[in-house]
């Protein structure tokens, strides 16, 4: 399957990512690679994460109220090297709460347009990340 972005998020942050994967798949039409939908228990984890780094070409960063999770930060280190290459469009989503001003955002990630969701159903910002995502901006899509 060809998906259209990786999705890099904290546990502590599954259910409101989980929401908003549901809309780019049903409302925008994205496919996206999110771990929950594409391991199955067995699945050497580590491995398919980086290879699905390694074959896309977009890769959504969503922040908490809680920053990073651990397992995220290499994920969005790996992101902004291949970035830094010209390789991968990275996406930051500061989730609803979220200050981009707070020092637990990494400084390379405080370098990009962020997309702010206010809310779950914040359809201008949706539209901002889908935008984001596909690199057709909104007015022209």
């Amino acid at each position: 399957m060809n998906y259209d972005a990786f999705l890099s998020y904290s546990r502590e942050d599954e259910d409101e990512v989980t929401q908003i994967a549901e809309r780019l798949r049903d409302e925008a039409n994205l496919q996206v690679w999110f771990d929950r939908w594409e391991l199955v228990p067995g699945d050497p984890w580590q491995e398919k994460l980086e290879e699905a780094l390694l074959q896309l070409n977009t890769s959504v960063v969503f922040i908490g109220r809680k920053g990073l999770g651990n397992w995220q930060a290499p994920e969005v280190r790996a992101a902004l090297n291949r970035n830094a290459a010209r390789r991968m469009r990275v996406v930051p989503v500061a989730l609803p709460g979220v200050d981009v001003k707070d020092e637990r955002i990494p400084l390379f990630l405080k370098n990009l347009d962020f997309c702010l969701l206010r809310s779950l159903d914040d359809q201008p910002n949706f539209e901002r990340l889908v935008a984001g995502i596909t690199g057709v901006h909104p007015r022209f899509a």
